[in-house]
């Protein structure tokens, strides 16, 4: 039998694919503070509701880890502002975004590299939920290893690139 939750995530998965494609660089629509918001709150019910159906701490760590890249960057971005003594909700140009850029990256490359740490995120939250396919659970890993080794490539060769530019 489905569930509530998997049709309900499903759905809003579905929309944000479509959504997606008119948010693309150079993007004809925005999502804006509503939208994100509203994506938050479903994201935090379908846990708590997922959360009731079985295991209490699992279905609210794996969004957790699914939105890893996120999540880091803000605990990052306090414990950095903390330590200096700034005031926490100041902005500042230290985000991994801003390094990048700063390293030389197009805002192309960026979208692109901040996606792929994403999916690996993403896949490590399938690993973690309960597949109980072992076959499934083979390539899923395997994708995931695929997915990093592709970002430190990506990675090392834009780095090399910018690099290699500048000299004579």
């Amino acid at each position: 039998m489905i569930s509530n939750v998997l049709v309900l995530t499903a759905a809003i998965m579905g929309g944000l694919l479509a959504f997606l494609r008119y948010n693309v660089h150079p993007a004809s629509i925005f999502m804006g503070d509503s939208g994100a918001y509203f994506l938050g709150f479903m994201t935090s019910a379908l846990s708590v509701a997922g959360a009731a159906k079985g295991t209490i701490l699992l279905p609210l760590v794996i969004p957790l880890v699914a939105f890893g890249l996120p999540v880091l960057d803000v605990v990052f971005a306090i414990l950095r502002r903390f330590f200096r003594r700034a005031p926490i909700f100041q902005a500042d140009k230290e985000h991994l975004h801003h390094h990048l850029l700063r390293l030389g990256f197009s805002q192309a490359d960026t979208t692109r590299f901040m996606w792929m740490v994403s999916s690996c995120f993403g896949l490590l939250a399938l690993l973690m939920a309960d597949l109980r396919h072992r076959g499934l659970d083979v390539v899923i890993m395997a994708l995931l290893v695929l997915m990093i080794a592709a970002c430190v490539v990506f990675f090392v060769n834009r780095t090399n690139d910018k690099t290699n530019r500048h000299l004579p």
